[in-house]
């Protein structure tokens, strides 16, 4: 932290309060508009490049999360009708993406449940070491 403070002490001297202000504002400026300028005006080859085919990044692990969604943990009984719409969409997300992998890459699999090397816990068998 020592050095964070030597740097702004410095840029504090040498730039005042109101340059200082400019020269973030700037930078901040910059970064936001190459951000706009590359979503919107690069082609989508040049912003996602996956090296590795579909087929091979296996296994591959989605979450689907909602965007703005409020917070309902700890849940109550007050929220239970909410926990519910946000589960129910976060499945209706899940079952169209499903769909929408089947219809692009049908020669894709999907593992069963329980299937080896998926990483998922398995209880541990009483007395032995896990």
């Amino acid at each position: 932290m020592d050095s964070v403070q030597k740097l702004a002490a410095f840029l504090g001297r040498h730039f005042g309060p109101p340059r200082l202000f400019l020269l973030v504002a700037a930078w901040i400026l910059a970064l936001g508009v190459w951000g706009m300028v590359a979503r919107n005006f690069l082609p989508v080859e040049h912003r996602i490049q996956w090296p590795i085919p579909l087929e091979l990044r296996a296994p591959l692990y989605a979450k689907f999360g909602l965007r703005n969604a409020r917070m309902i943990y700890p849940a109550g009984a007050h929220l239970v009708d909410e926990a519910r719409a946000i589960a129910r969409e976060k499945v209706h997300r899940a079952a169209a993406a499903l769909e929408w992998l089947a219809r692009l890459a049908p020669e894709l699999v999907q593992s069963e449940a329980g299937a080896p090397g998926l990483g998922v816990p398995r209880p541990v068998a009483e007395g032995v070491p896990g």
